[in-house]
């Protein structure tokens, strides 16, 4: 019995292993700000990259999904990146591109984003980013897909470092909440 290529299609295989990194050094003055113009610097660049829109499409494949379902096309890249992305810290901020986060699988809430981002604009759908403050600084961030992707879509939340579903809202989680989930 033949097997279909997508079945033994392994995305991380196909990726480019010139991987970069930015080290981003913020100068006070408003280090959110800096951090999201970095991230949605790295978005913009790795949304036309053909390596990561054949990644998105694989996954949409592999997925099941339906042409111009937006929202079934946000839930496939926000599950895939869920289940296959490990969550993990890294010392300071230095942003790793999409396509080295995913073939070493994993990295921090920034590079969550970036992956999460490029992914949805490369099949277009608009992301957004989102920074939670605490006592005034920045302490995660999060991307956001706008669905439908016309005038009149709503920004839903695409939280991945968090076994969470589509949708679900940081900002509106209670700290109580959000300490049984981490």
């Amino acid at each position: 019995m033949q097997r279909h290529p997508i079945q033994k299609w392994d995305p991380r295989a196909a990726l480019d292993h010139t991987w970069t990194f930015q080290r981003v050094e913020f100068d006070g003055a408003d280090p959110d700000r800096e951090r999201i113009q970095a991230l949605r610097s790295i978005i913009k660049e790795y949304r036309e990259h053909p390596t990561i829109h054949a990644f998105a499409v694989r996954i949409l494949r592999q997925g099941g999904a339906r042409a111009r379902d937006y929202a079934q096309q946000a839930r496939i890249i926000h599950g895939w990146v869920q289940r296959n992305l490990l969550f993990v810290h890294e010392a300071g901020d230095m942003f790793t591109c999409p396509d080295r986060v995913l073939f070493q699988g994993g990295g921090d809430c920034d590079c969550h984003t970036a992956v999460v981002g490029s992914l949805l604009e490369t099949v277009r759908i608009p992301a957004n980013i989102v920074v939670l403050r605490r006592n005034g600084r920045g302490f995660h961030v999060y991307a956001e897909a706008k669905i439908p992707p016309n005038g009149r879509g709503r920004w839903v939340p695409m939280e991945t470092t968090l076994p969470v579903p589509m949708g679900w809202d940081p900002r509106k989680a209670s700290p109580d909440e959000i300490r049984r989930l981490v």
